[in-house]
């Protein structure tokens, strides 16, 4: 069995988290429960815990997103579940 691996991202923003999070966790959720690995938001940090490949792929679609929300647009659950399907 791997060794769990954690990774630990710190956002610009608290308004950045927030936007990345969603209404009630709702995107960190959907990121966790196909990834099968607890993402963690305290503040403006995010930390992910889990097998190694699922915290390598958690990592790269928070990137994704926050490359969307830093354009300006705002995520909904709907994108990240499109995002997951092309991800993984």
């Amino acid at each position: 069995m791997p060794e769990a691996a954690r990774t630990v991202i710190e956002l610009d923003s608290n308004a950045l988290a927030l936007g990345l999070a969603g209404e009630r966790d709702a995107h960190l959720r959907v990121i966790e429960e196909r990834l099968d690995c607890r993402l963690t938001l305290r503040g403006n940090v995010v930390t992910l815990e889990g097998e190694p490949a699922a915290v390598a792929k958690a990592a790269a679609a928070l990137e994704e997103l926050l490359t969307v929300i830093r354009s300006g647009r705002p995520l909904n659950p709907a994108m990240v579940e499109s995002l997951m399907d092309i991800s993984v």
